[in-house]
């Protein structure tokens, strides 16, 4: 699971973010029991809430508007993302 939240100063160039095949190298950790429950995810599908993407046929995620600034006061969690090294 990993979290973006944009603070209200400066905006900059988008993200992207994306999951290469790997073998992993541990087992994902659990999440924080403090997390609010996200929605259903379908199996084997990356999921997100907020107005980040997922792109490029499930294998990378974007901030909104991404290449463009993103805007002030975003955030969004993307979340079972596969045990893999991450390329952003």
């Amino acid at each position: 699971t990993m979290t973006w939240v944009s603070d209200d100063g400066v905006t900059v160039s988008g993200w992207k973010v994306c999951w290469a095949a790997q073998p992993p190298s541990l087992p994902p950790p659990l999440p924080p029991p403090s997390l609010p429950p996200l929605a259903p995810c379908p199996l084997g599908d990356v999921c997100t809430t907020g107005p980040c993407l997922i792109t490029d046929g499930g294998s990378c995620a974007t901030s909104p508007d991404f290449p463009n600034d993103y805007p002030n006061l975003e955030g969004c969690t993307i979340y079972n993302v596969p045990p893999v090294g991450l390329d952003v």
